[in-house]
């Protein structure tokens, strides 16, 4: 099938994983690092013809982060940013015959969240992000069509932390 396609299907699913952070607070001030890696299972396909439908899947995804924010009593208010890895795969399903590949995708990410100290040691929060991976272009085998991903995630999460 000749030409590149560019599709926009909606992507969803979820994601669970850990993080570990360094913190330094500074009277209110916090600045700090954080690393994450998350087992996902985020999907999308769209139909390019009747019979010929392409998917999208975020098999896993991590990011490297820069920290600061705010800290008022018991709460943490923060934004976060930096670079994020995902192992993506994209496929394509022509008639019953079908194709996959899988490739570790780079980007960035950035975001905000609030976390509450429940005690000393124990603290909750939820965030928001945003990850963009860029635009791709996929060659696939002659049977299938070459095309452009360009993916992009919003996520909401919560988190559960031990402060040691």
């Amino acid at each position: 099938m000749a030409g590149a396609h560019l599709t926009s299907p909606d992507v969803d699913g979820g994601f669970v994983g850990g993080h570990v952070a360094g913190l330094w607070q500074f009277n209110q001030a916090v600045i700090g690092a954080r690393a994450e890696l998350n087992y996902a299972s985020i999907d999308a396909s769209a139909l390019l013809d009747p019979g010929n439908a392409v998917g999208t899947e975020v098999k896993w995804l991590g990011s490297i982060n820069a920290e600061a924010g705010l800290a008022v009593d018991r709460w943490l208010i923060y934004g976060v940013g930096g670079v994020a890895f995902a192992g993506i795969e994209t496929s394509q399903d022509v008639g019953g015959s079908g194709f996959a590949k899988t490739r570790t995708g780079t980007g960035w990410t950035i975001g905000a969240g609030v976390d509450y100290a429940l005690s000393s040691n124990i603290v909750v929060g939820a965030q928001y992000r945003y990850y963009d991976f860029g635009k791709e272009h996929f060659d696939v085998p002659d049977d299938f069509s070459d095309r452009d991903q360009d993916l992009k995630l919003h996520t909401l999460g919560v988190s559960f932390s031990y402060k040691f």
